[in-house]
């Protein structure tokens, strides 16, 4: 009965196994490899997926104001409001005939701001980037003016256009580049 060796020549017993520090090298360099292939990819995909995210979110918060304004028989405005702030918000409001347009947000500091705020959706780490309109107004049969917005993420300028058909319908998809 001859004796088995091991890599380096070295006797072994009979079941131990083992593997060769030329064969770990190899192993986590191949892993290596593969890992700086495939950061990139899961940094971009998750970088869009964030933007994806938040333009699911606004959307969401439009087709509410959509089926608010047709439960309540009224017409409701969504106001977009950039700000100098790393992130941008809109705000829902009942549509005001002596103000149709969005005011202005009160200063931190009043009484009305606490009301304000419970209007308030933010949109931290987004920027609303370019826009056909600055509100968009709910019928109450659901009906809108048709247009649009580009929400950019800051971090990494990934865009998503909210687009608001005449019908009121709302949905979004990925801005094109340029």
């Amino acid at each position: 009965m001859g004796r088995r060796l091991m890599g380096g020549g070295r006797p072994c017993r009979l079941g131990e196994t083992g593997f060769s520090l030329l064969e770990l090298i190899a192993v986590l360099a191949i892993l290596g490899l593969v890992a700086a292939i495939g950061t990139p990819n899961v940094v971009s995909w998750l970088a869009r997926l964030r933007s994806r995210t938040v333009a699911d979110e606004v959307v969401s918060v439009l087709q509410s104001a959509r089926l608010q304004a047709i439960a309540h028989n009224t017409r409701l405005q969504v106001c977009l409001y950039s700000t100098a702030t790393p992130h941008d918000f809109l705000t829902l409001r009942s549509l005001d005939p002596l103000q149709p347009d969005c005011p202005a947000p009160p200063a931190t500091s009043s009484p009305a701001y606490g009301a304000f705020r419970r209007t308030m959706t933010d949109l931290p780490g987004v920027r609303i980037k370019t826009t056909t309109r600055r509100s968009f107004v709910f019928g109450p049969r659901g009906t809108a003016a048709a247009g649009s917005f580009t929400l950019e993420t800051i971090a990494d300028g990934h865009a998503r256009k909210i687009i608001v058909a005449p019908n009121g319908r709302v949905r979004s998809e990925e801005a094109k580049a340029g």
